[in-house]
């Protein structure tokens, strides 16, 4: 998602009356929006979560030449 996009150029001035109204239409919506697609919703955040958790430690695949691994290969001179 492109959070810039979300942020209002040339914001319309408003009422202090327009303004509560538009918020409460606006939690009005997501709560709607919510209740609809919350099973989906849900199940997309859980899939991602095991993605995330299952890339994790993806990087440790590149470790399976640990058994070629040398110490002499690291001599260099410390620097300080």
């Amino acid at each position: 998602m492109n959070l810039q996009s979300l942020l209002f150029a040339n914001a319309p001035v408003l009422s202090d009356e327009a303004a509560s109204e538009m918020l409460e239409f606006l939690y009005q919506l997501i709560n709607a929006y919510e209740a609809q697609y919350d099973e989906q919703i849900r199940s997309y955040q859980r899939a991602y979560r095991e993605r995330m958790a299952a890339d994790e430690f993806d990087y440790l695949d590149d470790l399976d030449d640990a058994d070629n691994f040398d110490v002499n290969d690291f001599n260099d001179d410390i620097p300080f």
